[in-house]
């Protein structure tokens, strides 16, 4: 069945054409007006995908910049979106196992089909990850969009958890034989080779990779591996949150959940409030976080290292679970009763005669063709 995807220039609409500058270089554009819940963005580049109501059940929609487009249409519900490049990643609900599909911009191809829950899947490029249950153990699963492959990396029958992916490289944590405690594994898709990371008698967690660099925790304290030497970073982490390079960032367990960094040489604070943090992530030198001034009001900040700056970007009611790429953010905010989604884009404030402070807060509309009036149609997913 077709339909058609229509969003009016419209008064109704112009929420989405509307842009605000909050200083320091970021401006601030609402994408969704709508009367449903749009929940959970991810973005890429300029491209931003998240989960919303099309009135029936829940869909995957997609800006690119210019237009918002309708991936799904179906009456199963679709979650779990995430993005890489071209490439978006969801987990459809239609047989009650949820089974995976990704939309390389042209085509939509289904990667899964069995009787087997397949957990937090996560895309890099053209690989896909995740892991599931088979034969009475867990295990972690690649896709190569490129080659049309799928491959077990992880061996059983022992139970593996919270499998990442950076382009060719894979971590989980996973029981080490004879399966008494957690250890961290990495797999490289290039070479097929697996390597475990650690071997002592207590348990690991939350492994991110990012390039050739891996980190971990291990109790209180988390570890960055760099590809030949393993580096402890700090031993009083309530979490580890994020790795984006040689970029570590945890929250503390003696500072109230503040923020910390390293940035492959030595640490410091970053946040110093009564925030209490709900989440935090980073790419780059940029670090985006939330903190809740009120019973569910949040504020979306973000930190640039390398000016020291931070920069707040929305305060308002609803968590706002914000993502940050390169020079993008963002973040799902409660506005008349239900979640809208919103992006902050970053560009210099240097204007061509040298003046360097920030623009002013004024609004800006942008141009109707292509946000409004934009036309599409799709086909059920199948």
């Amino acid at each position: 069945m077709n339909r058609l995807w229509m969003v009016c220039c419209s008064a109704a609409a112009l929420a989405i054409c509307a842009s605000a500058a909050v200083g320091q270089g970021w401006t601030v554009t609402q994408l969704t007006a709508n009367t449903y819940d749009d929940c959970y963005p991810q973005v890429s580049g300029n491209t931003v995908v998240w989960r919303g109501s099309d009135g029936h059940d829940n869909e995957i929609f997609l800006w690119d910049g210019m237009a918002i487009q309708q991936l799904t249409d179906n009456d199963d519900g679709d979650g779990n979106a995430r993005i890489s490049g071209s490439n978006v990643l969801w987990r459809d609900e239609q047989d009650g196992w949820g089974e995976l599909f990704l939309h390389d911009g042209t085509a939509t191809t289904r990667l899964t089909d069995n009787i087997a829950t397949e957990y937090d899947p996560v895309v890099s490029g053209d690989n896909v990850v995740w892991y599931g249950d088979w034969s009475g153990g867990r295990d972690v699963f690649l896709y190569d969009h490129s080659a049309g492959t799928t491959t077990q990396i992880s061996a059983g029958p022992y139970r593996v958890y919270g499998a990442q992916v950076s382009g060719d490289n894979v971590v989980w944590a996973g029981y080490d034989d004879p399966g008494t405690d957690v250890e961290i594994f990495l797999y490289n898709h290039g070479t097929g080779v697996t390597s475990q990371l650690t071997k002592d008698d207590t348990n690991q967690s939350s492994p991110q990779v990012s390039g050739d660099y891996v980190a971990w925790q291990s109790g209180a304290s988390v570890f960055l591996y760099d590809g030949a030497t393993t580096t402890l970073v700090t031993d009083s982490a309530r979490a580890l949150r994020g790795l984006s390079g040689s970029n570590v960032i945890w929250t503390d367990s003696h500072d109230m959940d503040e923020i910390f960094m390293y940035d492959g040489t030595s640490s410091r604070q970053i946040t110093d409030n009564s925030y209490a943090y709900s989440q935090s992530q980073i790419f780059g030198d940029r670090v985006v976080y939330a903190g809740m001034y009120a019973s569910d009001s949040y504020e979306v900040m973000v930190y640039d290292n390398g000016t020291g700056e931070t920069t707040s970007l929305n305060r308002g009611a609803g968590r706002p679970y914000a993502q940050i790429w390169n020079d993008a953010v963002v973040w799902q905010g409660r506005s008349g009763g239900n979640y809208e989604i919103y992006i902050g884009q970053y560009s210099s404030p240097t204007s061509p005669g040298g003046d360097d402070s920030p623009e002013p807060a004024t609004w800006l509309l942008l141009a109707c063709t292509g946000i409004a009036g934009a036309i599409r149609s799709r086909k059920r997913n199948k």
